[in-house]
């Protein structure tokens, strides 16, 4: 009887050896992922007062490459593990508690919420912390109305729940400021949502910056979108969202945010329009940031003179920091620069 090879042996055993790994489920066929929501502490925004997150009841939400993942935690659950498919995944975190409503009238659901985009890789764990934030669902245009009264003063998450139009007067209120929603707030979708015109002869914009504050239409990971379509109704302002004069702030806009639709009336006039500032691109009195996004189908139309702006318009001391997203089809420029 002949006696195989040793190399033969060893060549058989690393093909059976590799096989093994092959067929092994850390492989490459799936990613660990852990989630922790709950850092022993409170909210980001460290209210309601005296709350903290092990108080609350979750639901955990995850979109990604193989579909949707949702959960329920009950109180003192602060982390969470699940096996995916590798890819990046949206992850929405949800906590409710009965009877909690800081300020707000009963109207409101008054939730905390967190947002991440998160990366999995096959045969790897992951662990990532999920900010909370404290938040509210907006139902009506006429929410924000009262929201912009409470003076908060502390980051906020706004869900945007459906669409919205104007009042049921029939008009739309005054431009929503955004001195007094939150220190730095964040509008967010779980679905594709519009905010839209009732009355095309309104000629109001729709959201002013103001304050001292950070504004942020879209988050990564954010399940929907959001899209401001002004319905090509006559706008005789600057802009569908504008600065105000005097104070340090900023807009920031993402992925799954739209801003269509304007039609002014003026010689100048954009979908933003950063008005003039006395900053510097370090540090900038008024500045929008898009990362992402959509800004489209927006035209100066006055009856006479020379138009100027259409996608966005940056008057001399303004900033505007283009990392990503599309402009075009406005016109008559899709970036004007002061």
């Amino acid at each position: 009887m002949k006696t195989k090879p040793v190399f033969y042996i060893l060549i058989v055993a690393a093909a059976a050896f590799i096989l093994a790994m092959c067929f092994s489920p850390w492989a490459g066929n799936s990613g660990n992922l852990t989630l922790v929501w709950d850092g022993g502490g409170r909210a980001w925004t460290a209210a309601p007062v005296g709350d903290d997150l092990s108080t609350y009841n979750y639901t955990v939400t995850l979109k990604g490459p193989g579909g949707t993942i949702e959960e329920r935690f009950s109180g003192g659950v602060g982390s969470a593990t699940f096996d995916v498919i590798p890819g990046t995944w949206g992850v929405t975190v949800k906590g409710t508690k009965t009877g909690t409503a800081v300020g707000a009238p009963t109207v409101f659901d008054y939730f905390i919420m967190g947002i991440e985009q998160i990366e999995v890789k096959a045969g790897k764990k992951t662990s990532e912390p999920v900010t909370m934030y404290n938040a509210y669902e907006i139902k009506d245009w006429s929410d924000f109305n009262y929201l912009s009264s409470l003076a908060l003063g502390r980051p906020m998450i706004y869900l945007i729940a459906n669409d919205l139009k104007a009042d049921t007067s029939g008009y739309y209120p005054s431009p929503l400021t955004t001195a007094n929603l939150a220190r730095d707030c964040f509008f967010v979708a779980e679905k594709n949502v519009t905010i839209g015109r009732a009355n095309k002869n309104s000629q109001k914009n729709f959201f002013e910056i103001t304050g001292t504050t950070t504004v942020t239409f879209g988050k990564s990971g954010m399940s929907g979108t959001i899209t401001i379509d002004n319905e090509d109704a006559a706008i005789s302002e600057y802009g569908l969202i504008t600065f105000s004069d005097g104070a340090f702030n900023k807009l920031v806009m993402n992925d799954g945010i739209t801003i269509k639709g304007g039609n002014f009336t003026s010689i100048v006039g954009a979908a933003v329009y950063v008005r003039l500032g006395s900053g510097s691109p370090t540090v900038p009195v008024k500045s929008f940031i898009m990362n992402g996004g959509t800004i489209t189908g927006n035209h100066v139309k006055p009856p006479s003179g020379t138009p100027f702006g259409g996608g966005v318009y940056v008057v001399s001391g303004g900033y505007f920091e283009w990392n990503g997203g599309t402009i075009t089809g406005n016109s008559p420029d899709d970036v004007r620069r002061e």
